[in-house]
């Protein structure tokens, strides 16, 4: 019997798997997100996010691993539509037991100096994050929009910055079943410390909700 993590996302999420299945579930994201609004004035926007969905779902090819699922907030919450993603991804690394997974952790943690080891339900998990301006990416997303010339220089010149946060927790197994990551993305107004601790604190609250169940 082998083990999979799952993790509970709050109410108003969605959460799109990677498989065979995938292109239903983004069609079925896309035309949730995109209901109310008015068919050909949303066809690029809904071109736009199914591109983004398939590329969320598939894992650049250094990273050895294939992402199994990603979720967004659909609905605001307390007002507010968080700017932030997960994706959840299972690694080609596996260990049999304790000391393999720590001394397998310890090496991971090495490379990253901010990572640092916390406590989870599923037991210790390693926890690094980096902000960096995504601008640059963006404005080569948006250079290859099927959208006209004046609104791509419009939105490319509606920001001069974008920092992005990214978390990723490194989830170890130790019975011989697969190791996962869990990679959450926000979109910062600042890089301010500050704010980057609401995030932290905020991803750190969905971690612990990760538990191991026995699949047949």
């Amino acid at each position: 019997m082998s083990s999979t993590l799952t993790m509970i996302v709050p109410a108003g999420w969605r959460r799109v798997e990677a498989g065979p299945n995938q292109e239903a579930s983004i069609r079925e994201a896309v035309d949730a997100a995109y209901r109310d609004a008015d068919r050909d004035s949303s066809a690029v926007a809904k071109h736009w996010m199914r591109e983004r969905l398939r590329e969320a779902l598939t894992a650049p090819e250094e990273l050895d691993s294939e992402v199994v699922a990603v979720a967004y907030p659909e609905r605001p919450a307390a007002g507010m539509m968080l700017p932030v993603s997960a994706t959840v991804l299972r690694m080609s690394l596996s260990t049999n037991s304790v000391d393999d997974a720590m001394k397998a952790l310890a090496r991971m943690s090495a490379g990253e100096p901010d990572a640092h080891v916390q406590q989870t339900p599923v037991g210790l998990v390693l926890r690094s994050y980096s902000v960096r301006d995504v601008k640059q990416a963006f404005d080569v997303q948006v250079d290859g929009a099927p959208i006209q010339e004046s609104e791509k220089l419009a939105i490319a010149a509606a920001s001069e910055a974008m920092p992005s946060l990214r978390v990723r927790y490194v989830i170890p197994s130790t019975s011989g079943d697969s190791w996962y990551a869990v990679a959450f993305s926000a979109m910062l107004g600042s890089d301010e410390p500050e704010l980057v601790g609401v995030y932290l604190e905020l991803f750190d609250a969905f971690v612990g909700s990760l538990e191991w169940r026995d699949t047949p």
